[in-house]
């Protein structure tokens, strides 16, 4: 397996990018990044295409809660009069902050856009008029998309631990999951729905019944904060990386490690496996990206200089990483 820069968007944002998306028919990249509208680029010339900014709801304005509102916000201060006044008049349209989208994602077929907001609003696009097709009001902020159910579902992870699957064909709600082990940190479920993963406290790994969630094995893996868990595409290994800069690798039926990666120097807050599962890409606070053999657990390749991302996504032979900087990478793989 080898690495190849193919394209490389600097500056893109004022800040990190939190999530990246990459159309599975290449013809457009998504990113977010905190409190920025939603940038869609046109592939493979990296073109902005669309934005899509959505906005917290204000409460209607008079002079009093317009000035308070200001105030929190920072666009006014007691001096500014004529601000004041231009309220009164109705001349001033306050326009709310713009949400940030914690989670993006395309869907298999490329078909439709979901973006989940840290205020719990989930909508929808489609990208061939892009026009929003479909909204919800979940109760608490979307922290993780993911596919599930031969890609048929949406999983969606909520801060207050519930896990909401959604058809991808209605976008309607088929059940709802809500998990009581207090301080969650990341969900995830596996294929068969019998196992959850979970991140505690940054501290612990837990896997645990899906149904009772009968605490199954308590996974040791990292000497500071987990950042990351994932199942293999085969189900049958659970990966962590933490601020160790080790990537883990466990065996889910058993508990017991398989092995740990170790060459970064620094925090791991992301990597990916590869669609079949044999390579693993992880990007770490060292500015370096490493490909990993999973059948010889072997780093075969170091990309040094690569600014640290904190989200990445393999789509078929492309990663995809957003970094620090608020720049967008892709490589191709082959």
């Amino acid at each position: 397996m080898r690495l190849l820069k193919d394209r490389f968007q600097k500056g893109i944002s004022e800040s990190e990018i939190i999530s990246v998306s990459f159309e599975p028919r290449q013809k457009f990249v998504a990113s977010s990044a905190f409190e920025e509208p939603v940038q869609v680029f046109r592939y493979p010339y990296m073109k902005l295409f669309k934005k899509i900014i959505h906005r917290e709801k204000l409460p209607e304005m008079n002079q009093e809660n317009a000035l308070i509102y200001m105030k929190q916000t920072g666009k006014i201060d007691e001096s500014q009069l004529d601000k004041l006044e231009a309220i009164q008049n109705n001349q001033l349209k306050l326009k709310g902050r713009i949400i940030t989208a914690s989670c993006i994602t395309f869907t298999p077929n490329g078909q439709f856009l979901a973006i989940g907001y840290a205020n719990g609003d989930f909508l929808v696009y489609n990208t061939r008029t892009w026009k929003k097709v479909f909204e919800n009001e979940f109760n608490s902020k979307i922290i993780g998309m993911r596919f599930f159910n031969k890609n048929n579902d949406l999983i969606v992870n909520l801060a207050n631990w519930e896990i909401i699957f959604l058809n991808m064909t209605s976008w309607e709600i088929k059940d709802v999951k809500r998990v009581s082990t207090q301080n969650i940190g990341e969900i995830l479920v596996n294929e068969s729905k019998t196992l959850l993963g979970l991140i505690v406290d940054r501290k612990r790994i837990l896997l645990i019944n899906y149904k009772d969630e009968q605490e199954l094995f308590r996974l040791k893996a990292h000497n500071s904060g987990i950042n990351m868990i994932r199942f293999s595409p085969d189900q049958q290994m659970i990966a962590s990386c933490g601020n160790d800069g080790k990537i883990s690798l466990f065996d889910v039926n058993t508990g017991e490690i398989m092995t740990h990666l170790i060459g970064h120097t620094d925090e791991v807050h992301a990597f990916a496996f590869s669609p079949k599962g044999n390579y693993l890409v992880s990007s770490s606070e060292d500015n370096s990206l490493r490909l990993w053999d999973i059948q010889t657990f072997k780093c075969v390749k170091i990309i040094k200089n690569i600014p640290a991302a904190y989200t990445m996504q393999i789509q078929g032979q492309y990663l995809i990483l957003g970094n620090v900087e608020g720049g967008i990478m892709i490589f191709k793989m082959f």
